[in-house]
């Protein structure tokens, strides 16, 4: 039997096509633009507010909670939605990282031409912030061995660590 269509997929690149998967339909997007507004509500707001019936608003509940964009929070008889904030990150994230794509096509190949001690402080952050985006292994890899703390600031990390007079450097 062949795989499956997501099978030769990350985990991490299925899991963001369902977030926009579940986003992508209207009556979905309405209901987040509503909880936004409201910041929690029962289905039946939805239903008074959205031209759906309330099997259909409870049908594209479930979705959106299925994915992690939405929480829903047993309160009596009822549940109660509100946006979950993770799942909305990640997207963000996703997309922040595109749009820096695009609008800076050749920060990679004027850093690697310049070097790093000749590349702006655009290029040195996309190189070690931007990269984990695209290469989260290698960034991974990378980083394994920086503190989370040190990781806000790798460039100063490297400077600070570079100046050491005992210089340790350890090869995996």
């Amino acid at each position: 039997m062949g795989i499956s269509k997501t099978e030769g997929f990350t985990k991490s690149q299925n899991h963001l096509a369902n977030l926009m998967k579940a986003i992508g339909h209207p009556a979905r997007v309405a209901i987040i633009e509503y909880l936004l507004k409201q910041k929690t509500c029962i289905c039946k707001d939805i239903v008074n507010e959205l031209p759906l019936s309330q099997p259909t608003i409870s049908q594209h509940l479930r979705e959106l909670k299925k994915v992690g964009l939405i929480q829903g929070n047993i309160e009596g008889n009822r549940v109660c939605y509100c946006l979950d904030k993770k799942g909305f990150q990640q997207i963000s994230k996703f997309c922040g990282e595109l749009l820096n794509q695009l609008e800076n096509p050749n920060c990679c190949l004027g850093f690697i031409l310049r070097g790093i001690f000749l590349g702006t402080k655009k290029e040195i952050d996309w190189f070690l912030y931007g990269m984990k985006g695209f290469f989260p292994e290698a960034y991974n890899n990378f980083t394994r061995k920086i503190s989370l703390e040190d990781q806000n600031d790798i460039l100063q990390w490297y400077y600070k660590n570079l100046n050491q007079p005992n210089l340790k450097i350890v090869h995996d």
